[in-house]
Parts: structure tokens; C-alpha cells; sequence
């Protein structure tokens, strides 16, 4: 984690270009405070909404090096709720961005995996429909999903 405290201007500067999709500006957890806990969250392999809030608690001295923190950390439904207000499209700049400020020099010349899934239940036979598939591109070294986009089953077709 030592390249995070490198960088923790331009985090500051980065983060305060995502778009807040909450009006309210009297509101008790800032966006970015949110965004960083669970990137970190899940850079140290943490999944669930929960998982992130324990992890956030138990670290909030580490977490305080980045942003203020100045109400603790948000609840596991507070996190969701966010999450799931942010705009996709702008998210996926800023997670690129992101993910280029932290990693990006140290990937010159090194292994992408990318692959792709079915994605379960997505068929839809009575409209005759395809399946929707999801690409992932992958950093190996340290298994950081850069990129995942989900396309239709129609433009995957075999030769």
C-alpha cells in the first residue's frame, strides 16, 4: 500500500471529480470518503456491503491518512445506497482514472487476462433475445479488475 500514500494529492484531486449523485450537501459522509473505503476495501479482497463497514472501523486510523473521516464510517446500507445512485458511465471514468494513477506505470510490459462469462438467467427466449455476456480485463499480478464491460450475446458469435 505504500504507493497510495505516494500519490495522496493526486487521490484528493481525483476524487473530488467524481460526480455526487446525492443533492443534499449538509449530508453525513462525503462521497469520496465512501469511494475510497471501498476501493480500499476491495483492494485487501473485502466483498460485501458488511464486510466493508467491519473493515472501515477496523482501520479508520489508516483510512484517516486520505480523507477526514469526520463522522466515522458510513453504515453497510449508507455504502450500498450510494453505490447504487452513482452514475455507471461517469464511475467507470473515474475508476479508470483511478486505476491508471495507481497502477498504471507499473503494468508497462505486463500480463492482462482478459475473459469473458455468460451471464446466468440473461436469455430470454420468448423474445428471442441472446445471452448478455460480461468481459473482464484483468492485472495478474495482483488480481485488480480494470476494466468489465457487459455486451450482447449477438456479437460474439463464432465463424
Amino acid at each position: 500500500m505504500e504507493k497510495w500514500s505516494k500519490s495522496k494529492d493526486e487521490l484528493l484531486v481525483l476524487f473530488n471529480e467524481l460526480e455526487d449523485p446525492i443533492i443534499d450537501h449538509h449530508k453525513k459522509y462525503p462521497l469520496n470518503e465512501i469511494v475510497f473505503l471501498t476501493l480500499y476495501s476491495c483492494l485487501i479482497n473485502v466483498e460485501s456491503w458488511s464486510a466493508k463497514e467491519i473493515v472501515g472501523n477496523e482501520r479508520l486510523d489508516f483510512l484517516r491518512k486520505f480523507f477526514e473521516f469526520k463522522n466515522g464510517i458510513p453504515s453497510h446500507q449508507t455504502i450500498g445506497r450510494v453505490f447504487s445512485l452513482l452514475k455507471q458511465k461517469n464511475f467507470e471514468t473515474f475508476f479508470r482514472k483511478w486505476t491508471f494513477l495507481m497502477f498504471g506505470e507499473n503494468y508497462d510490459g505486463k500480463q492482462i487476462a482478459i475473459d469473458w462469462k455468460t451471464l446466468r438467467g440473461s436469455i430470454d427466449k420468448s423474445k428471442n433475445q441472446a445471452a448478455s455476456i460480461s468481459i473482464n480485463a484483468c492485472a495478474v499480478d495482483n488480481g485488480i479488475l480494470l476494466a468489465q464491460m457487459k455486451v450482447d450475446g449477438r456479437l460474439m458469435k463464432s465463424p
